[in-house]
């Protein structure tokens, strides 16, 4: 695996922000894309350059460039969502 780790987060909830935030101040994580419902100017990235958006978490899943994914979901939703990543390989 690559270090840093290439990361992608699905954004379902508020409390995505401050993750996305550690992710992306640390050494260890690149965080590549950001797939969340909310519009670009509600979107948990902010104003980061870098960082891709996505309201479709099949365009961050098809990314090979991304190793692991973080979820941050209502909890209803996690099981599909961590599925979804397995399949994709992440």
């Amino acid at each position: 695996m690559r270090t840093p780790v290439s990361v992608g987060v699905f954004a379902a909830l508020p409390s995505a922000e401050p993750i996305v935030d550690v992710l992306a101040r640390s050494p260890n994580a690149d965080v590549r894309w950001v797939c969340s419902e909310r519009r670009r100017g509600q979107s948990p990235v902010g104003g980061r350059r870098g960082i891709l958006q996505t309201t479709r978490c099949s365009d961050m899943l098809a990314d090979e460039r991304v190793d692991a994914v973080v979820i941050v979901a209502p909890i209803e939703d996690r099981s599909k969502l961590a599925a979804s990543a397995l399949e994709a390989d992440k």
